[in-house]
């Protein structure tokens, strides 16, 4: 009797061994999305605002930098998000009153989708401000 269970476990084991299964999948390789720096430039006039409108392909981190706004100093309202159904200015989901700078002032996560950029007065301009605006996305 061990003789016979001695027997099928050798080869059970030789059968567990050989398998005919070939894997010819190779290893994901993660691509790295291309970034693209959009440049808007445009006016804000007293009350006023100007949005943007820009295409994220793949998900990742969006950078906006108001590099001018009038001024040395100029407060304007700046906000990241996705463009009003008749196209006009932004619903925004992020804002801050900012001043311009060389170091971001927005940065968000995104997924693939339509954004915008919007710049607007806050009641502080007392003429219109020439606005330049940075926009790195994926």
């Amino acid at each position: 009797m061990k003789a016979a269970v001695f027997v099928v476990l050798v080869l059970a084991s030789l059968g567990a061994a050989c398998s005919n299964s070939q894997s010819t999948t190779a290893p994901s390789t993660p691509t790295t999305p291309t970034i693209v720096t959009d440049l808007f430039t445009s006016t804000v006039t007293v009350q006023g605002a100007t949005a943007h409108a820009f295409v994220v392909t793949t998900a990742g981190t969006v950078s906006v930098t108001l590099l001018s706004a009038g001024p040395a100093g100029t407060i304007v309202g700046l906000g990241l998000g996705i463009p009003n159904a008749n196209g006009a200015n932004c619903n925004l989901s992020f804002s801050v009153n900012t001043t311009a700078g060389a170091a971001a002032q927005i940065t968000r996560t995104v997924e693939p989708g339509l954004y915008c950029v919007d710049v607007y007065d806050i009641g502080k301009l007392t003429a219109d401000a020439g606005i330049s605006v940075q926009i790195v996305h994926p």
